[in-house]
């Protein structure tokens, strides 16, 4: 994710900079697993996790958490969805 994460800041304001999160959304639906490590290591307060987190729960077929996730920002996603993360997702 953190690899993702830089190719995506360095590709700047273009359109091709988002492919980097494309190929991560194709990556990981590849494998239900991969949503999975994602949504702990968010759990456990990892930021890259974190930033990511909406893609994970899109996988996993909760779509209203994914777009809790996508407007939440800084210290809200911290505490909000770790705390929602322990309870709901499993």
């Amino acid at each position: 994710m953190a690899l993702v994460r830089r190719l995506v800041e360095k590709g700047g304001e273009d359109m091709a900079a988002n492919q980097p999160n494309a190929a991560f959304r194709k990556w990981r639906a590849a494998d239900q697993t991969r949503s999975d490590a994602v949504i702990t290591a968010a759990r456990n307060g990892d930021e890259d996790a974190l930033r990511y987190l909406v893609f994970a729960l899109e996988a996993k077929g909760k779509p209203d958490s994914a777009m809790q996730s996508a407007k939440a920002t800084g210290p809200e996603i911290q505490k909000t969805w770790q705390d929602k993360l322990r309870k709901n997702v499993k």
